[in-house]
């Protein structure tokens, strides 16, 4: 009986442990950094001068796109993560791109007050 419950433990084990270590790192996460080139999202360190946007949520993906992002005050764009159609990423300027050429206009869904 202890070497039957022995087996399943470590059967347990290395299941577990496969599913630990091949877990691929989400993708564009929340904080993560990125640049917009040819409306594909683009991973760079938040001190690199190419990160114009933070991604500050994700969210299922909505028509419009914009409309994914409305719950975040400081999201101006949202854009879909690459390779991954279900998912908005909602933007935030960084330090280094105050003028955010991406602002919405007056007649965009996520323009609010601020």
């Amino acid at each position: 009986m202890s070497f039957a419950l022995g087996i399943v433990v470590a059967v347990t084990a290395v299941v577990v442990a496969f599913q630990v270590i091949d877990r691929e790192p989400e993708r564009f996460a929340v904080d993560a950094c990125v640049s917009i080139q040819s409306q594909v999202p683009v991973a760079y360190d938040c001190a690199d001068s190419s990160a114009l946007y933070r991604i500050v949520g994700r969210e299922a993906m909505r028509n419009p796109i914009d409309s994914a992002c409305l719950k975040y005050a400081d999201a101006t764009r949202a854009i879909a993560s690459t390779g991954d159609s279900e998912t908005a990423l909602c933007l935030a300027p960084t330090r280094l791109n105050m003028s955010d050429p991406a602002m919405p206009s007056t007649s965009s869904p996520m323009s609010r007050p601020r």
